[in-house]
């Protein structure tokens, strides 16, 4: 599926865990795209959450601007000792896309990939919070990069609201990196 936004993917380093797979099951595709519309719903909805203009004059307002802060600050520590408690899988330098994943594996010798290979891919991309986007698809490029290798998989079975939520994600995301950088050019 062709979307506009392929350019524009969420680059760093980020738990993530890969399994290959012989086939996508109906069963576990259709869970894996109501799994991952909760996760990016639940991420957009904490990135948009205390951005808004209260009147400072509106009593009710202002209380609920309180108690919003105060499950933020539960929410974060209960993230917190989730992610304590979870053992995450290892970090890669990875870059994501509504089309793509690609990773660096460091040790070329532990690649079990090849061009075609099916896999399963766990990303860990929410910042504090221990739920990984679950990713089907092929690997179409292994290249060797420096000592290591970089792998891409393109996505497969990826549904059009999944893929709209995870495109408005990695805009924001991209704006906010654009943002950082000419701010830091700037000092």
């Amino acid at each position: 599926m062709e979307h506009l936004t392929d350019s524009i993917a969420l680059k760093g380093i980020y738990p993530l865990a890969i399994s290959t797979g012989s086939e996508y099951s109906d069963t576990n595709v259709s869970q894996n795209i109501i799994d991952n519309e909760a996760l990016l719903k639940m991420w957009w909805f904490i990135e948009e959450g205390g951005h808004h203009i209260v009147d400072e004059n509106n009593e009710l307002a202002h209380e609920m601007n309180r108690i919003e802060a105060k499950l933020d600050m539960l929410l974060a520590l209960i993230s917190s000792w989730i992610g304590m408690q979870t053992r995450l899988p290892e970090k890669y330098n990875l870059e994501l896309s509504s089309s793509h994943l690609t990773w660096q594996e460091k040790n070329p010798q532990a690649n079990e990939f090849t061009v075609g290979t099916v896999c399963q891919a766990d990303c860990y991309i929410v910042p504090g919070h221990p739920l990984p986007l679950k990713l089907s698809g092929q690997i179409s490029t292994i290249t060797q990069v420096g000592q290591g290798l970089q792998i891409k998989m393109e996505l497969v079975n990826m549904d059009d609201k999944v893929a709209q939520l995870l495109e408005k994600i990695l805009f924001r995301y991209h704006r906010r990196q654009v943002a950082s950088s000419k701010h830091s050019s700037r000092k």
